[in-house]
């Protein structure tokens, strides 16, 4: 249970919401590519719906995705 997310040197921030809006993870990634995509483990949580939010200087990007 993992999900991808892209990933590029612009976003300053990466976290995890729950459902209600809880932030349950934050993670820094550095690497010199400039763009890419990360793998998320989603195998510790429980079911349920949760949003990944990247910001960056220029704007903020959500993805979500359902844990079943």
């Amino acid at each position: 249970r993992s999900t991808l997310f892209p990933y590029t040197t612009l976003f300053r921030s990466r976290d995890v919401y729950d459902m209600r809006g809880n932030l349950i993870d934050d993670f820094d990634m550095y690497n010199s590519a400039a763009n890419q995509t990360v793998q998320y483990d989603m195998g510790h949580r429980a079911n349920g719906i949760y949003f990944f939010v990247a910001t960056s200087k220029d704007g903020v990007i959500s993805k979500k995705v359902i844990v079943k």
